[in-house]
């Protein structure tokens, strides 16, 4: 009940128990590189959450094992200031309420399929300082999104 930070990554995991919702303590949440392809729901029961990760690794995109989605209660994580999504798909958009996430600092959708356009609504994010979008379809859309968000930070290529 007071855990503040929990690390389950690379473990194999396919699902997270409901019982994760009762550590309401928990600041920092890393579940990368598991093999989810739901975006657990007792995850929006950690209300302190401020870093969340649920990447996946190439390892299980290649056998198709992705998170398809942001579902619209992202928005009940208001303290989330890092999210983490790497090589899982948002082709089908952003839910509206991410835009609503004030604090959040870094949004990673390193090697991510995203959708064809690029929500102006991402200019919301008053606090948005890195936006990783390496390897992922926006990728070679860099100089479209500087102008939407002249204050971002976009990570090279190695």
């Amino acid at each position: 009940k007071h855990l503040v930070k929990l690390d389950l990554s690379g473990n194999h995991i396919w699902k997270i128990s409901d019982g994760l919702g009762g550590l309401t303590k928990l600041e920092v949440l890393d579940l990368g590189y598991n093999r989810l392809r739901t975006f657990p729901p007792s995850i929006f029961k950690l209300t302190n959450l401020v870093e969340l990760d649920v990447s996946n690794g190439q390892n299980y995109v290649d056998n198709e094992v992705r998170i398809t989605g942001l579902p619209d209660a992202i928005g009940k994580l208001t303290k989330l200031t890092k999210l983490s999504y790497n090589f899982n798909l948002l082709e089908q958009g952003f839910p509206a309420s991410l835009f609503s996430l004030k604090h959040l600092v870094e949004l990673d959708l390193f090697q991510c399929a995203l959708p064809a356009e690029i929500p102006a609504a991402l200019a919301k994010l008053p606090k948005l300082k890195i936006l990783d979008v390496r390897y992922s379809s926006w990728w070679e859309r860099r100089k479209e999104l500087k102008k939407l968000l002249p204050k971002v930070d976009f990570l090279e290529r190695d």
